[in-house]
């Protein structure tokens, strides 16, 4: 019941190209399947990636267990 539900919401919520990617009935698929298709490949994104963790740091007035 619970995957139904979160399965209709996902239908609900996103855009009607995005609706092909969903043909599996188990959310869980769904989900990996929509992240296979939109997540960023390649070299220039890993070096994004890189650069933007190389340049994070922790604010002054955060506390330590916060910021990780």
């Amino acid at each position: 019941r619970k995957n139904d539900e979160a399965h209709a919401e996902m239908v609900l919520h996103v855009e009607e190209e995005q609706l092909a990617h969903m043909t599996s009935t188990v959310t869980a698929d769904v989900w990996a399947e929509l992240e296979r298709v939109h997540w960023a490949r390649g070299f220039a994104t890993r070096i994004s990636l890189h650069r933007q963790f190389m340049s994070m740091r922790m604010k002054k007035e955060q506390a330590m267990p916060s910021w990780i």
